[in-house]
C-alpha cells in the first residue's frame, strides 16, 4: 500500500483507480446515476434522484472544494503515466 501511495504521488496511477478517483472528484460518487437507475428507483417508490450530491448542487460544490483543498483533484489529474 505504501509503495502504491508513493507511485501515485509521483504521478503513476492504475487506470481503473484513476477512473474511480475522477468520478469521486467530479460527481461525488463512485458510480454514475443512469436513467435506468432513476426509473427503477421511481418504480420502487423512491425519489428518482437520491438525496445526495446528485440532487444537491451545493453539496457537490463542497465535495469539489474539499478535493481541491486536500490536493486530491491534482493527484488524480497526474495519474496514469
Amino acid at each position: 500500500m505504501a509503495l502504491r501511495n508513493m507511485a501515485v504521488r509521483k504521478g503513476y496511477m492504475a487506470e481503473p483507480h484513476r477512473k474511480v478517483a475522477e468520478l469521486i472528484s467530479k460527481t461525488g460518487h463512485l458510480v454514475s446515476l443512469r436513467d435506468e437507475d432513476k426509473t427503477l428507483r421511481s418504480k420502487l417508490g423512491l425519489q428518482a434522484t437520491p438525496p445526495t450530491v446528485f440532487s444537491d448542487p451545493k453539496a457537490l460544490e463542497e465535495v469539489k472544494k474539499i478535493a481541491a483543498l486536500c490536493g486530491f483533484d491534482k493527484l488524480v489529474a497526474g495519474g496514469a503515466k
